[in-house]
């Protein structure tokens, strides 16, 4: 697994390096349904690291193959909760802003 196993073990070493850049950006955004878009570096790298712990007889494989994938899974779920949420209507954005008049004015 030399080959190509290195060649993509760079590609998700940028990847992951250019999200790690993103964060600051990501995190003083609101959530949107576009935030799925970092769903791919999440499947692509656990496919790659469990195939990878797998093919390199690496001790207790089976172990850390189940901790990767549980905290993928984590991280699927609450993407999909975030995106829930996101999806139901909310009182504050359902409802205009009205200001409360506090009696006649003067005028």
């Amino acid at each position: 697994m030399a080959g190509p196993g290195n060649g993509f073990a760079g590609l998700v070493a940028f990847t992951l390096l250019i999200v790690v850049f993103l964060l600051p950006h990501v995190r003083q955004q609101s959530f949107g349904t576009g935030f799925w878009i970092y769903s791919f570096p999440v499947a692509a790298t656990t496919n790659f690291v469990i195939r990878w712990v797998h093919g390199a007889d690496v001790p207790a494989s089976r172990p850390i193959a189940w901790a990767i994938l549980g905290a993928a899974s984590l991280a699927f779920l609450g993407l999909a909760v975030a995106t829930a949420v996101h999806a139901l209507p909310s009182r504050h954005r359902s409802q205009p802003n009205r200001e409360r008049s506090t009696g006649p004015t003067d005028g």
